[in-house]
């Protein structure tokens, strides 16, 4: 995972954080994992589908 320390923190509309959190906490964790990355203008392969 890309270091947290080196990346803007994620900037959030309110409504699209409040939905966000409606979200399972297994998706949430791969979603910022994704945008902690993509902000450290990386990329990583997509998870595989279970």
């Amino acid at each position: 995972m890309a270091e947290a320390g080196k990346t803007r923190p994620v900037s959030w509309i309110q409504a699209a954080r409040k939905e966000f959190g409606t979200f399972p906490e297994e998706s949430q964790y791969r979603f910022l994992t994704t945008l902690t990355i993509a902000a450290a203008g990386r990329h990583r392969e997509a998870p595989a589908k279970h």
